[in-house]
């Protein structure tokens, strides 16, 4: 007869579970760090690392909250003199991000 082994897991304190995060909360998640960043607008690398995303996924959102007039792509000055690209939301991405946030709260409601 074989030995038989018996794996026990133990829960980590203080260390989250990955879940997997559908579109609108990722969408949600640039949205709300943009609109943080207040009128500076943020950096793809602020937003990359806020959001939890790879630099390849974080391009694909950027391009398509771009392109659907969410996010402004906007070549800035920095004070080293190098020109420097930030993100800033637009009032259509502060309605998309509100109601996003209004329907989260009507589904957490029902649930």
């Amino acid at each position: 007869m074989g030995k038989k082994t018996i794996t026990t897991q133990i829960p980590l304190k203080g260390v989250a579970r990955k879940e997997y995060r559908g579109r609108n909360e990722i969408i949600t998640t640039i949205l709300s760090t943009i609109k943080d960043s207040g009128n500076d607008g943020a950096t793809r690398s602020h937003v990359m690392y806020k959001s939890f995303l790879s630099h390849t996924q974080l391009k694909e959102y950027l391009s398509f909250l771009t392109e659907s007039g969410n996010v402004d792509e906007i070549h800035e000055q920095a004070k080293n003199g190098n020109e420097k690209l930030v993100y800033k939301i637009t009032d259509n991405g502060s309605r998309l991000l509100h109601i996003i946030q209004e329907v989260e709260c009507l589904v957490v409601g029902v649930t």
